[in-house]
């Protein structure tokens, strides 16, 4: 049987007790074990973003892309990766198609709403951390961030 989920899971525990370099190792074993699962290179992508190693979390990430390209999560990491590297334009573009995919994917929506705010598009970032609240109410980041929009 090829079934990599087991792998999967384990490496997202791996990544949750902040052990992300077995995280990437076992996400890595998944992908051996199942090359056509695109969560092992999409996982393998979010653990080397996470550590920083932007140029292969691409190169993960592009493979998880050619192999199912309809998560929100795929799209959510890129934009993360450009993020990190500057490039909010692209950045932008990721958070929107994930959030055509999956319209309350709230990290992704709050996300938008950072870059909509810091580049001064503040009644489309009040949407945007508005729908985050309304799909996750306790979400103090979103809360925060509203309250700095309101008190402009």
């Amino acid at each position: 049987m090829r079934d990599s989920t087991s792998l999967i899971l384990l490496s997202q525990a791996h990544s949750q007790a902040g052990d992300d370099p077995e995280a990437l190792a076992t996400a890595c074993r998944a992908a051996d074990k199942d090359p056509d699962d695109f969560r092992a290179p999409l996982y393998a992508g979010i653990y080397l973003a996470q550590l920083g190693r932007y140029d292969e979390a691409r190169g993960e990430l592009a493979r998880a892309a050619e192999l199912d390209g309809s998560s929100p999560l795929l799209h959510h990491t890129l934009a993360y990766v450009a993020q990190q590297e500057g490039k909010e334009e692209e950045a932008e573009r990721h958070l929107r198609t994930a959030l055509s995919l999956d319209p309350d994917y709230v990290t992704s929506r709050k996300t938008l709403a950072d870059l909509c705010a810091a580049s001064g598009r503040i009644p489309e970032a009040r949407r945007h951390y508005e729908r985050a609240l309304a799909l996750f109410p306790d979400f103090p980041e979103a809360q925060e961030a509203l309250g700095r929009l309101t008190s402009r």
